[in-house]
């Protein structure tokens, strides 16, 4: 398969956000429609959890680490202990998008926020790490590029 073709095969994936397991399905949020929709169990990966993300590409499922935000949030569990926490910075990952904020959880501690400066906003996606310092948010290109290499040791 040439580039073009496998670029092309690659983006008529379906892409599902588990929901829950009920008996011998996956109840999966389809990302494109929105639409609930039941999956058996023996078609996905046995490891996957609720909230992780699959796709579907020729009727093959596969878990999507690349978007995953659950992934994502195990990868920084195991990283975080490696990382110094400045003094008067606060870490967090982007986990939703909305309409007029960006919702993030705190790294180090429970605690959830909404950014509604739309300029770091605009410039987000879920999964980025960023973080506060003397009160303004910053993507943290450092520590994002960490977690790249290692959702890339897992494909």
């Amino acid at each position: 398969m040439e580039n073009n073709e496998l670029d092309n095969a690659l983006n008529e994936c379906a892409i599902f956000v588990i929901d829950r397991f009920e008996e011998d399905f996956a109840v999966c949020e389809k990302q494109d429609t929105e639409e609930m929709v039941n999956i058996e169990r023996k078609l996905i990966p046995e490891n996957v959890i609720e909230g992780m993300t699959i796709k579907k590409c020729d009727n093959i499922y596969v878990i999507d680490y690349e978007n995953c935000i659950v992934t994502r949030k195990l990868i920084i569990d195991n990283l975080k202990n490696n990382w110094l926490k400045e003094d008067g910075t606060e870490y967090y990952i982007v986990s939703s998008i909305l309409d007029t904020a960006v919702k993030c959880s705190n790294i180090f501690v429970q605690e959830n926020i909404f950014i509604k400066d739309e300029e770091i906003a605009s410039s987000l996606k879920k999964g980025n790490i960023i973080k506060l310092v003397d009160g303004k948010y910053i993507l943290d290109e450092e520590k994002n590029l960490e977690v790249e290499n290692e959702i890339q040791k897992l494909l």
